[in-house]
Parts: C-alpha cells; sequence; structure tokens
C-alpha cells in the first residue's frame, strides 16, 4: 500500500486522486484500483477517492479495420507491456505491413485486443462499458496511438458521435 501522511494525522492511506494505465498491466487495473479505494483518506485535496483510467482505445468502421490500425502500438507496447524494456518507435505503416507482427509482439497484440478497446463502434464501446462497471471509473482517456489524423479522428467520432 502506498501512504501519504501529508494530513498528519498519523493515518495511512491515499489522499490523492489516482491514475491507473489499463494499456500497460491491465491484469492489474481492478486490483489496484481496489487497493487505492480501501486505503483512501479524505484530505485536503479530496473528500472521496477519484479515479481516472487510460484506456488504449481504436475504433473504426469495422474490427478488421481496427486491429490493422491497431497493428503499429502492438509493436510499440511489445517491449515494455512483456517487461523487457522501453518503448520501441513507431513503424511505419508499410514496414508493418511487409513484416508482420514479431511472436512477442503477437502475444502482447492478442493480450491487447482481449482487453483494450479496439474494434468497431460496438466492441469498443462494449470493453469500455465493461471497465467503467469493473472499476467505477469518474474519468476515462482514451490512449489511441493511431498515427493518421484522419484515422485517428474518425476512431473518436465513431465512439462519441455528435448530433449535428
Amino acid at each position: 500500500m502506498v501512504t501519504d501522511d501529508k494530513a498528519g494525522d498519523g493515518v495511512p492511506g491515499r489522499r490523492e486522486p489516482s491514475s491507473y494505465f489499463d494499456h500497460v498491466r491491465p491484469d492489474r487495473t481492478v486490483e489496484s484500483v481496489g487497493e487505492y479505494r480501501r486505503s483512501f483518506r479524505p484530505s485536503r485535496w479530496t473528500e472521496r477517492p477519484h479515479v481516472m483510467v487510460s484506456v488504449l482505445t481504436i475504433c473504426a468502421e469495422d474490427d478488421d479495420r481496427a486491429q490493422f490500425l491497431a497493428r503499429r502500438a502492438y509493436r510499440y507496447f511489445a517491449k515494455p507491456v512483456a517487461g523487457g524494456g522501453d518503448i520501441v518507435p513507431f513503424s511505419s505503416v508499410a514496414e508493418m505491413t511487409a513484416r508482420g507482427l514479431a511472436e512477442a509482439e503477437q502475444a502482447v497484440a492478442d493480450m491487447l485486443t482481449a482487453t483494450q478497446a479496439i474494434g468497431d463502434h460496438d466492441h469498443a464501446l462494449s470493453r469500455l462499458g465493461e471497465l467503467q462497471n469493473a472499476v467505477d471509473a469518474d474519468e476515462t482517456m482514451f490512449m489511441t496511438p493511431v498515427f493518421d489524423i484522419d484515422d485517428r479522428s474518425r476512431s473518436f467520432e465513431l465512439l462519441v458521435p455528435t448530433n449535428g
């Protein structure tokens, strides 16, 4: 448990809002948020726990297109997610298309596909809803590592449709 006695009352516990990066350790998000909520103590910064969760979110017209857009992110996150080092630079679309995913990258791709909001509108929103139900986040941040600005903008448009 992380402790913070800035209040000076001798009572250990978290006293500030907290952020969780589900796209880095999805296997730990629910447990970590639960521990934060159990150890939280009111403070001058906030009277109640405040949770923000960052989710790898790539939405497209269909699952295949979303998976294609996510391929660069899979390689980008492969080493740090697997505990093997620093983030690697983004590959070009041509390079990713030509060489495919290495075994370690494919393992990360499988894990992220199963746990993150990558897919068409219904699939992405379903996954975001599952995570919201699991952690009761106050805020959700979309981590959308899509290089092309039009594809990235389209991802947001599909997630949050406007009314006119």
